[in-house]
């Protein structure tokens, strides 16, 4: 029963589909299923070896040959010498029904070898004259029964129907096959000129040969349902495609070819991988996980150089709205600079205007200078008025006057006024020489600056207010 496992894993795999060729030919299986397959080839018997090479052929060939099957001795229940008959007439899809014709089968008899390619002359003779047909005989002897084997294989010629002929095992009679082979039209060169199989693989071997040679795909024409067809020239419309002429150019498709015989296509399946200078940038990489990828605004994923994405919608990498660019400062004006993934806020100063008010006091300015700020202290100012002294502290020998620190004014004999008259300390808050505790000189608000040393005269008393008067 092993040989019945091994046929039934044999079914389950799964054969890739051929294609249907415009008029694809008939070839009629003439198998020898005498007494002596049932001796062993390895394993196995000559009987399931054999069942399952046809199995293949039928499996790869299907929709470029119509296969029929005749079994000799006849089956079932013939005589010995009795001619086989067909079992399976020649079809587009009878893969199913030969195999299990050859299941049921047991080998048994003698070798009608004769009388059985007469009994398929008359069969092919009456179907499609139109088709092209052939007949493949296997046999692992000779004839047994008395028949004229060349005679029928000459009347098929005659009837332009060529016979292939393969003997398996080492039971066979070579010259026997050599003369049926040569007058079958299919005469291999050397000395023996039939597909002499001497093991199971040598067996499929000549049958994948053999149906190479009959079917549609392999006559240089692309019949329809082919892809291609292997004996058109390369470079010619139709020849089949290799793995170099599949290239497309692409690095982000891996080239290659699939399907076999008239079948093959080419094939570009994407890359996925991500790797460093390939050329090829993947879906779903980025500048920062492949050299290869270019910066994209707009993928969702802050890259260097870029401020923002607008994919982003929270966090970092986040492109600002305008309302989000409000810094709550009244002296900028808030907008927006840049496009696309550089978008970036903006705050530019707002300008002095002394005419128009716009909310906002630039910082050091007056009334004079912006319409926005209060006015100038001044030493009889009770308050709402800016200081421009306030924060302003001067070195020796200058004084503030509205916000800028200047020279003190020169005495006569040209020193420089001092600081702390009248027991004033303070070189920041000179006294008025009169005496009278009051700051001798004022602007906007600011105690000015005299130098070290007590005036000298009522003159330098003089300049003082009139000095003061001036600055006022």
């Amino acid at each position: 029963m092993r040989w019945i496992v091994c046929l039934s894993l044999l079914a389950a795999t799964p054969v890739q589909a051929q294609p249907n060729c415009g008029d694809p030919p008939d070839v009629l299986i003439v198998l020898d299923h005498s007494g002596s397959m049932t001796s062993l080839s390895g394993t196995l018997s000559k009987w399931a070896h054999a069942k399952a090479a046809i199995a293949n052929l039928v499996a790869t060939f299907t929709g470029q040959i119509r296969f029929g099957l005749e079994l000799f001795p006849l089956h079932p229940n013939g005589a010995s010498c009795d001619g086989g008959a067909v079992n399976v007439p020649v079809g587009n899809t009878t893969a199913g029904a030969i195999n299990t014709t050859l299941a049921a089968a047991f080998p048994t008899g003698l070798t009608p070898i004769g009388v059985s390619l007469k009994n398929a002359h008359a069969y092919l003779s009456s179907v499609d004259p139109a088709k092209k047909k052939y007949v493949v005989l296997i046999t692992d002897g000779e004839e047994t029964c008395n028949g004229k084997p060349a005679d029928w294989v000459n009347a098929l010629m005659g009837a332009k129907i060529k016979t292939y002929v393969v003997g398996f095992g080492t039971g066979v009679d070579q010259a026997e096959l050599n003369s049926l082979a040569q007058a079958g039209g299919t005469a291999l060169p050397g000395t023996v000129n039939y597909y002499q199989a001497d093991s199971p693989t040598q067996l499929n071997q000549a049958l994948q040969a053999i149906g190479s040679l009959v079917s549609c795909c392999g006559n240089a024409v692309l019949d329809t349902g082919e892809k291609c067809d292997k004996a058109i020239v390369a470079g010619k419309p139709g020849a089949c495609p290799t793995v170099a002429t599949c290239n497309d150019g692409d690095p982000c498709t891996t080239d290659a070819t699939s399907g076999k015989d008239c079948s093959v296509v080419c094939s570009h399946a994407p890359v996925l991988q991500v790797k460093n200078n390939d050329g090829c940038c993947p879906p779903n990489a980025t500048s920062l996980t492949d050299n290869d990828c270019a910066k994209a605004c707009g993928n969702g994923i802050l890259e260097p150089g870029e401020q923002c994405d607008p994919k982003i919608t929270s966090g970092t990498g986040k492109c600002k709205t305008l309302a989000e660019c409000d810094d709550k400062a009244v002296c900028t004006a808030d907008s927006l600079s840049g496009s696309a993934c550089n978008v970036q806020c903006k705050h530019t100063t707002l300008a002095a205007d002394a005419k128009t008010k716009d909310g906002c006091c630039p910082k050091g300015l007056s009334l004079s200078e912006d319409a926005d700020c209060l006015p100038t202290c001044n030493p009889d100012s009770a308050g709402n008025c800016v200081d421009l002294c306030k924060d302003v502290t001067c070195p020796d020998g200058q004084y503030c006057v509205s916000g800028t620190c200047k020279p003190w004014p020169k005495t006569g004999d040209g020193g420089a006024y001092p600081a702390g008259v009248d027991g004033g300390s303070d070189p920041q808050n000179p006294q008025n020489p009169a005496g009278n505790g009051e700051d001798w000189i004022e602007n906007g608000g600011c105690a000015c600056h005299a130098s070290d040393g007590p005036p000298s005269s009522l003159a330098l008393l003089l300049l003082g207010l009139l000095w003061r008067r001036r600055i006022s």
